[in-house]
């Protein structure tokens, strides 16, 4: 079988997943004022915790404690640290 055509099949199912994983994530709870949310939590954690694994589980464990489910939380900071690295990015010209 061609390689190329085997790596193709890969990412389109691999994209699938990716797909079906944010739907459910949407589904269980995963809201625009819960990525603001996050996106909050991350800047202020940025500001006060040095350990990069710490500030994730800070803003994890305030999201859960405000309802959200622990994969949505998980989710919703990873997406939030990726937004405010891009925002940095462009702000700063990094």
């Amino acid at each position: 079988m061609n390689p190329l055509k085997s790596l193709g099949k890969f990412f389109v199912k691999f994209g699938s997943l990716v797909h079906r994983g944010l739907h459910a994530a949407v589904d269980a709870g995963l809201t625009d004022e819960l990525m603001a949310l996050a996106l909050t939590l991350v800047r202020r954690a940025n500001d006060e915790i040095v350990d990069k694994a710490e500030r994730r589980e800070f803003v994890v464990k305030f999201l859960v404690a405000r309802g959200a489910p622990e994969f949505v939380a998980r989710i919703a900071v990873e997406l939030a640290y990726k937004l405010y690295k891009k925002q940095v990015e462009e702000r700063y010209g990094v």
